[in-house]
């Protein structure tokens, strides 16, 4: 288990103390660290099976003001993954993607789209299994509306909904997890490459969730015409970067998995020789620190992104 945050990983390795037939071995490390290869290899002296990438900076607006940085994260970040396994000799890698990766409008869902690509033409032309898996927000994660809307109510302060007609996916942490690992499977049993997303049910208005949260507290929205209830819904307009409503698929061509709750689709991509181009511009500005340019290749390279 490697994790960039020491706190993460204290509480990771807390939260498996229960865990007693497998070697559980944790590492203070990051996806980009040029030694991570040598430190893994010298602490287990085998190879790795099967890699779940899953990190990333993931908070839009946060993106949107460190460019430069997520986009050596969430793309350099994957190509150093891909290349690790290679090393390591794994036989396949699991990416988890994003809704905000199809037709992005902001700097994340680009960069991990951009990674969808580079994965989708390696795993064409090479024989290390690439399984991709698409879905929306997950309840209570990290940075979600959830705690953030739990936090303003205990406090009494203003919910901050974006817009009043703002949807999102939504899905448990338990539900999302089992999901992964079955398409991780169906993927294993397919010969071709496709890229896997999740049937999450209906879109769901934020504003109703903010509304649940404060009847489920016992409290009621606050009425500015008779001054009347406990906690004002203050909109305060969508985020640079940020979509009124998210999607889980480019274009027509996806079908059902044996899962009715997971689809695949099929998606151009382009050649491998193409991705080498980009890496290596990618690689080159990001030293010379050139924000512009950078966002000029995800302008060229990422489907619907204008910046």
């Amino acid at each position: 288990m490697i994790d960039n945050s020491e706190y993460n990983l204290y509480l990771l390795k807390n939260e498996l103390s229960y865990v007693s037939n497998i070697e559980l071995i944790f590492v203070l490390s990051d996806i980009n660290d040029d030694n991570l290869s040598t430190k893994i290899i010298s602490l287990i002296n085998k190879n790795i099976d099967h890699i779940f990438h899953t990190a990333a900076y993931k908070h839009v607006p946060m993106v949107e003001e460190n460019i430069v940085a997520a986009i050596k994260n969430n793309f350099i970040g994957s190509i150093n993954i891909y290349n690790l396994s290679k090393k390591l000799k794994c036989k396949s890698i699991l990416f988890i993607s994003t809704d905000k990766a199809v037709r992005p409008t902001n700097i994340m869902g680009a960069t991990k789209r951009l990674s969808e690509l580079m994965f989708q033409s390696f795993s064409h032309y090479l024989d290390i299994k690439i399984t991709i898996v698409r879905f929306g927000n997950v309840i209570g994660s990290r940075g979600s509306v959830i705690p953030l809307f739990q936090k303003q109510i205990n406090e009494r302060i203003p919910i901050t909904v974006t817009h009043p007609e703002i949807t999102r996916y939504l899905m448990s942490i338990n539900d999302a997890c089992n999901l992964v690992l079955e398409a991780k499977i169906i993927s294993s049993l397919e010969k071709q490459n496709f890229i896997y997303f999740l049937d999450m049910g209906k879109p769901i208005k934020i504003i109703d969730i903010a509304m649940k949260m404060i009847k489920l507290s016992g409290l009621t929205v606050l009425n500015k015409a008779s001054n009347s209830g406990d906690i004002e819904i203050k909109f305060i307009g969508l985020r640079k970067g940020e979509k009124l409503h998210e999607e889980l698929v480019i274009g027509d061509d996806y079908k059902i998995s044996s899962n009715p709750l997971i689809y695949k689709c099929k998606e151009d991509f382009p050649n491998i020789e193409k991705i080498n181009n980009i890496i290596n511009s990618t690689k080159k500005l990001i030293n010379e620190e050139d924000t512009k340019q950078l966002v000029q290749i995800l302008n060229n390279n990422v489907e619907g992104f204008k910046n």
